[in-house]
């Protein structure tokens, strides 16, 4: 199953055990190296800290809800180590100005396009001011919290263009 990042954002996580809503998704979390969905961030409850939810621990995803099996998969960064690697290299994704190796500006990042079953980026969506571009991931050369770069050729004119404001 292929899904775009921003179809998560919002989404209710449902226990399976208790058969109720535990959490809503506020974000995603992403290695920045591989492109692999590591987990989520959750939308804060007033004077609790934030609470994160591993991608290892969901029984499944449709466009409504994401299932977990019990409610105690809603832990504290601290308890998902790779995941609290990730947050401290303070890259977030959407918006992420996205430059080609010779510093040309190619857009920013709109979305992601992921593949549940590897949990892996496939590709990523640009917005650019005259157009939209969709970036294989074999393209990337590196995430950093400043910029994503690119390989040069994403500006010649070979790579799949999107509808302007597609995403």
């Amino acid at each position: 199953m292929l899904i775009l990042a921003s179809a998560f954002i919002g989404l209710p996580v449902i226990s399976l055990t208790w058969e109720r809503k535990v959490a809503e998704i506020e974000d995603i979390i992403m290695e920045p190296k591989n492109g692999e969905l590591l987990g989520f961030e959750l939308k804060k409850k007033l004077f609790s800290p934030p609470l994160f939810l591993a991608s290892s621990d969901i029984e499944e995803v449709t466009k409504e809800a994401i299932f977990i099996r019990q409610s105690d998969a809603v832990v504290e960064k601290k308890e998902i180590p790779r995941l609290a690697e990730a947050l401290q290299k303070k890259i977030k994704f959407k918006n992420l100005k996205v430059i080609t190796e010779s510093q040309k500006t190619v857009g920013r990042l709109e979305d992601l396009l992921i593949d549940l079953p590897s949990k892996l980026t496939l590709k990523y969506y640009v917005k650019g001011f005259f157009e939209s571009r969709i970036i294989p991931k074999e393209l990337v050369v590196k995430i950093t919290p400043k910029a994503m770069v690119v390989q040069d050729e994403v500006l010649d004119g070979k790579i799949e263009l999107a509808a302007h404001g597609a995403a």
